[in-house]
């Protein structure tokens, strides 16, 4: 029997990365509208949700990736997103990164995905229903930040939609 699974590509996040995330938390605690994401579903989507029920040819595809030297990600602010006319995520912003951006295309290009929105490095913290926002105006949630990830992998994620939210296992780690 051939089972579909809902799966993308990303950057897992590195656990030494979760004491300032944490400690970011930890200013903004005490408001309930927030639904945070947990550590071990922090994640840079790199390629986003689709079905797939061919994983071989997926994991052939991410082994035939050739990036050699790791990739430098750096996050410099913390702020609500996906724009401001439609808030519904806080995230860290990353900076431009050319590098990443061509693994993105390269991956996008070899799995014949099109994306349509330009490709932005952003860390999804917590998620808030749009009725929220007046309330979180209130709290002090935007801010400098220097956080930094070498990224050496990508990962294949199996995407699970749960009413408390999405989990998230990693089928497959590519190294470079």
């Amino acid at each position: 029997m051939i089972r579909i699974k809902r799966v993308f590509i990303g950057i897992k996040i590195d656990k030494s990365l979760y004491p300032k995330i944490d400690a970011w938390r930890e200013n903004v605690s005490g408001f309930s509208g927030l639904r945070w994401i947990d550590n071990k579903n922090l994640h840079i989507t790199l390629v986003p949700p689709w079905y797939e029920f061919d994983l071989e040819r997926i994991l052939k595809i991410m082994d035939g990736i050739n990036f050699k030297n790791p990739i430098l990600m750096i996050f410099y602010n913390v702020g609500m997103g996906p724009s401001k006319k439609n808030p519904r995520l806080i995230w860290a912003e990353g900076k431009d990164n050319k590098i990443l951006e061509k693994l993105k295309v390269l991956l996008d290009k070899s799995l014949g995905m099109t994306e349509k929105r330009p490709f932005k490095l952003h860390l999804t913290l917590a998620r808030f229903k749009k009725a929220e926002i007046k309330n979180l105006s209130k709290l002090k949630v935007a801010g400098k930040i220097d956080w930094k990830q070498e990224v050496n992998s990508i990962c294949l994620y199996e995407s699970k939609l749960k009413r408390s939210g999405a989990e998230y296992k990693i089928l497959h780690e590519r190294k470079f």
